[in-house]
């Protein structure tokens, strides 16, 4: 099949990478996007609280416990920040992820929210002070891109994501101090990452990067129509 196309469309860079290695045919990144969110302006954190947001599902094999460990200690160690974490979390969460977070004692800041319509899971987002973007710790996942990453970054909200090393996550998360990407072996990163957004004054950008623009579906489906026209005239 690689041989044969006149031209290969894929999701993620690891994925291009790895056919690059089998086929001279042309291979082209179209990654998942997002669509404008109405009214987003109107919605915004709650005062007086640090609510990190988790969208979708966190099952057990995806269940960063130097994340809860982390968070764990800043509880501990800052009266103030124990006093406004929320842990909100929307969607699927496994029973073992639950029973990690309450052994680093953070059951009583927990909400979940359970499956609810993607627009009022996009509430959520802008609600959220910190959203957590979270993938398996292995070489199988690097090349995984969370459709949620594009809805993530165009709320404007910072974003802490976790995953494996090389992760093709990286490529996409603007070089600022609203975003971080760090392993599973970084404990004392994360924690850092955490307090400093949790102490910043402001950390709501109002205008969306313009480098970000390409990811609105419009303008990756102008992409994906630029190629198609170019196949016809070849």
């Amino acid at each position: 099949v690689l041989q044969s196309a006149h031209t290969i469309l894929t999701t993620s860079y690891t994925t291009k990478a790895l056919f690059s290695k089998k086929t001279a045919t042309p291979i082209t990144v179209i990654t998942n996007g997002f669509e404008p969110f109405e009214n987003s302006s109107l919605i915004s954190p709650e005062e007086n609280k640090f609510s990190l947001v988790h969208i979708g599902s966190l099952l057990s094999k995806r269940n960063p416990k130097i994340l809860w460990e982390a968070i764990g200690e800043l509880v501990t160690e800052n009266q103030l920040f124990a006093a406004q974490l929320s842990l909100d979390f929307v969607g699927l969460v496994s029973d073992e992820v639950k029973a990690t977070i309450a052994a680093h004692g953070l059951a009583s800041y927990c909400n979940f929210y359970g499956y609810i319509s993607h627009d009022e899971a996009r509430k959520h987002q802008y609600t959220g002070h910190l959203l957590l973007l979270i993938e398996i710790d292995s070489e199988a996942h690097k090349g995984i891109i969370p459709g949620k990453i594009f809805e993530y970054l165009q709320s404007l909200r910072p974003i802490l994501a976790i995953g494996p090393q090389d992760w093709d996550v990286a490529k996409l998360l603007p070089e600022n101090d609203l975003y971080a990407l760090r392993t599973y072996q970084d404990k004392a990163m994360i924690k850092s990452f955490i307090e400093t957004i949790f102490n910043a004054e402001t950390v709501i950008s109002t205008e969306i990067d313009p480098t970000l623009r390409k990811y609105e579906r419009k303008n990756l489906t102008e992409a994906l129509s630029k190629i198609i026209k170019n196949l016809k005239r070849s």
